[in-house]
């Protein structure tokens, strides 16, 4: 590390020879690592005050099951389907780019340069679709399934929706629902 006296004498130090002094070399300082946050804060306020709207037959063609996901995935899921499930859900897209571990801006980017979502944001993307389309069918509509989402857990403080930051909490969630279709207790 220089002084800032060394510093000083460095820019003004003539260079071997005469002429112009010799740059001074910039120091890169590391960066700071940005903490990965398993709980987006754009999940705490989720409240979904709105009306969603049916999600039956919509996204059937890709998210039909695991290897049609996989599939789309691997091609590139457009932004327009991030865009049209957040409003399709009634889901502030803050709330849903925070699970997908995305900013908006970067989303907003990708739609304005026609670029497809990362393989495995698009895959997780999907996944929730799948999740809110098996969670409409259980609970019979979307605000239903919404409200048992940000209930704890019997017995817990943990709420299902925390649950939905990863692709393989998305699949725990599925399985929860599927005892529930199928009649067992949680």
């Amino acid at each position: 590390m220089y002084t800032i006296a060394q510093k000083k004498m460095a820019k003004t130090a003539p260079k071997k020879g005469g002429g112009k002094p010799a740059p001074v070399a910039r120091i890169a300082r590391p960066r700071k690592e940005k903490a990965v946050n398993s709980k987006p804060e754009a999940i705490s306020s989720w409240s979904g005050g709105g009306k969603a709207i049916t999600l039956e037959g919509k996204f059937d063609d890709i998210t039909e099951r695991l290897p049609v996901i996989v599939r789309t995935a691997m091609k590139g899921v457009k932004t327009e389907v991030f865009y049209k499930f957040a409003a399709l859900a009634d889901m502030p897209d803050k709330f849903l780019a925070d699970l997908l571990h995305i900013s908006t801006r970067t989303l907003s980017n990708y739609k304005d340069q026609k670029k497809t979502l990362e393989p495995v944001k698009g895959e997780h993307l999907l996944k929730l679709i799948a999740l809110f389309k098996k969670g409409e069918a259980v609970f019979g509509r979307l605000e239903e399934f919404r409200g048992w989402l940000l209930k704890p857990f019997s017995g817990k403080k943990e709420k299902p929706v925390e649950w939905l930051v990863t692709p393989g909490g998305v699949d725990l969630i599925s399985l929860e629902l599927d005892r529930i279709a199928h009649g067992y207790a949680l």
